[in-house]
């Protein structure tokens, strides 16, 4: 441990033992794991320095061995956490991959359920169960009053907003959910302008 090393470190200033402290020091080394360059000769060099000996010393991570971690471990602990991070780029790279094939298909669907009613949020409201058909239908009848209209896009914004959709949604979904959202909120402007409401 630490009081070792320490006890190693004032050994190797005594000049009559530094040869044992350096065989020390190895098999500290060889035990915590900690590789050093091998030397040229299998002996240790009798005109070794102590500042020799405190550069070997200062070489070991107190880090590593306060908490026990050998050059091995952390290796291991280095390449989990690099496959973990190459794992959510690859799940990154084919999601942006599945989005661009879907984009003309997203498109489209949205341009038939938007196209000539861009500023009308009743019309919006009522086909919205077309695009998505996990809504309700509303009809136009149940909109008329400016109230009604405002707790219609009040209850579609919550459930299209970003943040409010489910984890498992397809990314399908996602995108027509997204375009839906800011073509409602847009509308929604355009009617609080038309209808004087703040």
């Amino acid at each position: 441990g630490l009081g070792d090393w320490k006890a190693l470190r004032e050994v190797a200033r005594d000049s009559g033992q530094r040869q044992q402290s350096a065989r020390g020091i190895q098999r500290c080394e060889k035990i915590l794991g900690i590789s050093q360059p091998p030397s040229k000769s299998a002996t240790p060099a009798p005109a070794s320095k102590p500042e020799d000996l405190a550069s070997v010393f200062a070489s070991i991570s107190l880090n590593a061995v306060k908490s026990g971690q050998t050059s091995v471990n952390m290796q291991t602990e280095n390449s989990v956490a690099v496959a973990e991070l190459r794992k959510k780029d690859q799940a990154k790279r084919d999601e942006e991959d599945q989005r661009l094939e879907l984009m003309e298909q997203v498109e489209a669907e949205l341009r038939r359920w938007r196209d000539g009613k861009q500023q009308n949020i009743r019309a919006l409201l009522s086909s919205l169960h077309t695009l998505l058909p996990e809504f309700t239908p509303i009809g136009m009848h149940e909109i008329l009053e400016p109230a009604r209209v405002k707790r219609a896009y009040m209850r579609a914004i919550a459930r299209l907003h970003p943040d409010k959709l489910a984890k498992d949604v397809d990314l399908r979904t996602k995108m027509i959910s997204s375009s839906v959202f800011t073509a409602l909120n847009e509308a929604w402007d355009a009617f609080k302008a038309q209808e004087n409401i703040s």
